[in-house]
Formats: C-alpha cells, sequence, structure tokens
C-alpha cells in the first residue's frame, strides 16, 4: 500500500528474528504486517483502550 499525504511513519525497533517470525505468520493469514498493525492502532483509538485482545477474525476481516 503506498504512503498517502496524510500519513505519517510510525517507526519501533524490534529483534530482528521476532520481526521475521510476526511477517512470516501474517504472511501465513495472507495479510501484510504493516496491514495487521495499521488495524490495530486503529481498532485500539476505536475501542479507547490499548488492552491486546484476541479474538478469532479481528484481523482477518481486512479488505485483501
Amino acid at each position: 500500500m503506498a504512503k498517502k499525504p496524510n500519513e505519517k511513519h510510525l517507526t519501533f525497533c524490534i529483534d530482528g528474528k521476532l520481526r521475521d517470525q510476526f511477517q512470516k505468520q501474517c504472511k501465513t493469514h495472507g495479510v501484510s504486517a504493516a496491514t495487521v498493525l495499521r488495524q490495530w492502532v486503529e481498532h485500539s483509538l476505536g475501542s479507547g483502550s490499548i488492552e491486546l485482545q484476541s479474538t478469532a477474525n479481528m484481523f482477518l476481516t481486512v479488505n485483501k
């Protein structure tokens, strides 16, 4: 997905092995890591909470 004019980058550091595992897991579900993280941020803002809650299809309902 190309960066839109109103978008800004959010950068953080993570262990390389964890990054690779996360990207592989996302790829297994047919979604990019960036999309999963973007969806989490949007969900967090919408719910007013930063709690991590696992639901069956919380992020797998993204438009592919």
